[in-house]
């Protein structure tokens, strides 16, 4: 009994904390270090996943593997180019209440050339004991890459079976394997348009899965709006309750104007997945778009309090506070951004920008600016 005690307690046999993991993710990821990335993944562990309850000869199995060692070095280069392209930061986020305790969470956000929030995804990682990487899922695109990196490996084997398995478990005929060799040939060489008219030929039972919708909107993000919103509407007529495309419905809500259902989707990502400054961002963006300011007010204040250091929040709740010439909450809210991010505002060349140009005058800012003036402290803008 008390050897069972030790080796259970043995910090060389206990899981790291998935957090902790989800830190040294990030970590590489804002170092774009693949290799430091790469290391914390178990591509044997992947490749039995991507291919799993498929009887592999001991030929096609050691093949599979190396697929997808290869594969998943291409795959962390191809994400590490995406966030150095787009201005992108990765940070580590504790789980949601119904997240399993073994997923290691990241959150990706992108930005354009002048720091302007261009879009963001949530990569849950599924750990094993050790706290190594064995699979993860992509919330902006609902993809798995087990799933993902099955069904383009599938397409250099020759077995029929293998392929119709990894596409859905069904049969294919001749024409259907030909579109998936040539479906995985165009991924490969990174032509979304192939592949998304590749999609449109495969039979009618694979277009009613969800790896289909999945596959098919990714590919449409890469073309153009029209059929990116098709695909989207496909998505959610179909496949809207499958928990894994939650965060990219939550865009295709707004676009259609159906605010509520977009709010909910936010808040079942919450539930899910994490609950951070970007989700609180995203409802604060959705509720003022909806014409409802204090609720966005709301979601805006919660954003900063569970995450100061995202100044997205901040700019959102300052321009709510201009919109409604709100002097004490602008002020007060310009205040504390000083005090978060260690800089002052140049209160004259503030009241000189249009959007402040209605606090000339005011009592309050007066006061505000008089202090600034006469003691001015960190930065200036």
């Amino acid at each position: 009994m008390v050897l069972l005690t030790w080796l259970c307690a043995s910090p060389a046999l206990a899981a790291p904390p998935a957090y902790a993991t989800a830190e040294r993710i990030a970590a590489a990821l804002n170092a774009r270090d693949a290799a430091a990335l790469s290391a914390l993944i178990d591509t044997r562990a992947l490749a039995r996943r991507a291919f799993a309850d498929i009887d592999l000869g001991s030929p096609q199995r050691a093949d599979a593997e190396r697929g997808v060692a290869n594969g998943m070095q291409q795959t962390v280069q191809n994400l590490i180019a995406r966030i150095e392209r787009d201005h992108g930061t990765a940070m580590a986020l504790r789980g949601a209440a119904d997240t399993d305790s073994r997923s290691a969470i990241v959150r990706i956000i992108l930005r354009d050339a002048d720091d302007n929030y261009a879009g963001s995804d949530y990569l849950v990682f599924d750990l094993d004991r050790r706290g190594r990487i064995v699979d993860w899922t992509s919330h902006a695109t609902g993809l798995r890459m087990s799933a993902t990196l099955g069904r383009l490996l599938s397409t250099l084997l020759d077995e029929r079976g293998v392929i119709a398995r990894l596409f859905g478990r069904m049969q294919v005929d001749a024409d259907a394997l030909a579109t998936m060799r040539e479906i995985g040939e165009r991924t490969r060489a990174a032509d979304p348009a192939a592949v998304y008219t590749l999609l449109e030929r495969l039979p009618a039972a694979f277009r009613a899965t969800a790896d289909w919708a999945a596959l098919r909107v990714n590919a449409a993000s890469q073309l153009d709006e029209a059929r990116y919103r098709d695909s989207l509407e496909h998505v959610a007529r179909h496949h809207g309750e499958d928990a894994r495309f939650t965060f990219m419905l939550v865009d295709h809500h707004v676009y259609r104007k159906d605010y509520p259902r977009a709010l909910a989707a936010v808040a079942r990502m919450e539930r899910q997945v994490a609950a951070d400054g970007l989700t609180r961002y995203l409802a604060c963006g959705i509720e003022l778009e909806a014409e409802h300011p204090e609720p966005a007010r709301s979601a805006c204040s919660e954003g900063i309090r569970r995450e100061p250091a995202l100044k997205d929040n901040w700019w959102l709740l300052i321009g709510i506070a201009n919109q409604q010439h709100d002097a004490a909450l602008t002020l007060d809210t310009l205040s504390a951004y000083e005090r978060q991010f260690d800089m002052a505002f140049d209160p004259d060349a503030l009241v000189k920008l249009e959007a402040y140009r209605w606090l000339a005058g005011n009592e309050r800012f007066e006061s505000w600016a008089a202090a600034r003036r006469d003691d001015p402290a960190g930065t200036t803008h």
